[in-house]
């Protein structure tokens, strides 16, 4: 009898880091669930990404290509929309153009899922596959596009258009705080990557001690020039920068740790006591996990950044500061330095993603067995 398919293709949006750091929650939780379902991952992140966030017992591939147009970043806080549209027109005219390789790899490893956060490419490739698709969402790029369509006309076919392919979808699962409700979706906590290691040892191997405090400033996974660092240097307090800096280096109380430094971001959420910076789904999420306070900048241009903005004030954790604040550094000395009271529990969503996920593969397929070989 032929042994059913057990391979999970997931699709990654590399627009920031949020994405991706939700896909290894969900990877991680379904692997721990089944162990013998293996896994392509689909995007453009580095192995390095990967290989530091999943389970060392996680049977992966990364292929990499570009699986999102999304917007196209000048930098950590801006985009060109007029590129972004002429990318967005020529992926449309053929979305699986070029990805005939991709294709055949997949059909090779007998794919039995795609899952896609949130690449629309995903779910086109899912369908030549002939197998089903869950797609992993707080928006989607067609919401996104809309208040954009008075810049640029040509975005309200192409929101037209995508919105047709994110419903063709056979799981859709919205995870908190998502930006539109969706009829067909499945709402479902916050998702997060689990904490590793506890402050202390974080702490030493940033050269701290263990009583010692420290701000987490960030702009996620998107290049930025930090222009506040000679004000972080003449404060009194100590600073995390994570950034695309060659190598971990300390000037006096500034830490310059890179963006493929081995030490695991939420550890340095949790370390904090802190974090300042843009506010992305990953590092807010990260911070609310760790019951941490986000001091944050928030995208007038980018219209998930509101819904971010009003789960922050919701649940109590952060405040905004604005992007000319943080490059001249004002923000330094209103930095509160009480503790937030814990008042509540968290759950991370990535069990119940992972159960839907395994739920939709064996109405497809049969689950793969996880009997552990004699």
């Amino acid at each position: 009898m032929k042994e059913v398919p057990q391979t999970i293709a997931y699709f990654v949006s590399s627009h920031g880091l949020g994405h991706a750091t939700r896909s290894v929650a969900i990877i991680n939780e379904i692997h721990s669930g089944n162990k013998k379902f293996k896994f392509i991952i689909v995007s453009n992140l580095p192995d390095l990404f990967w290989t530091n966030n999943l389970q060392a017992s996680v049977d992966f591939k990364n292929y990499q290509i570009r699986t999102d147009i999304g917007l196209v970043q000048t930098d950590s806080f801006h985009f060109d929309l007029d590129e972004t549209v002429s990318l967005l027109e020529k992926y449309l005219e053929d979305p699986t153009n070029g990805l005939k390789n991709l294709f055949d790899f997949l059909l090779k490893n007998e794919t039995c899922h795609v899952i896609c956060d949130i690449s629309p490419i995903g779910i086109q490739v899912a369908k030549l596959l002939q197998v089903k698709c869950t797609l992993v969402e707080n928006f989607t790029w067609d919401w996104i596009y809309e208040p954009l369509i008075k810049k640029n006309k040509k975005l309200y076919a192409i929101s037209k258009r995508l919105k047709n392919i994110y419903d063709s979808v056979d799981l859709r699962i919205q995870v908190k705080p998502f930006c539109e409700l969706h009829p067909d979706g499945i709402q479902i906590e916050p998702i997060h990557r689990p904490f590793k290691k506890p402050p202390r040892v974080i702490k030493a191997q940033l050269g701290l001690d263990e009583g010692q405090n420290f701000v987490l400033v960030s702009t996620g996974g998107i290049e930025y020039q930090y222009k506040c660092l000679n004000n972080l240097r003449n404060s009194e307090q100590n600073f995390v920068i994570c950034g695309h800096f060659p190598k971990m280096e300390t000037n006096g109380n500034v830490v310059l740790l890179p963006m493929n430094s081995s030490l695991h971001f939420p550890d340095l959420v949790r370390a904090s006591n802190q974090v300042v910076g843009k506010v992305g789904y990953g590092t807010m999420i990260e911070c609310w996990a760790a019951n941490k306070k986000m001091h944050g900048i928030f995208r007038d241009d980018f219209r998930e950044s509101e819904v971010l903005k009003e789960f922050i004030i919701a649940e109590g954790f952060g405040s905004e500061i604005t992007l000319d604040q943080f490059n001249s550094g004002d923000w330094i000395n209103d930095l509160d330095q009480t503790e937030l009271s814990v008042t509540k529990s968290k759950t991370n969503g990535n069990r119940i993603a992972a159960q839907e996920i395994t739920e939709q593969i064996s109405l497809g397929f049969g689950m793969p067995s996880n009997n552990e070989e004699p």
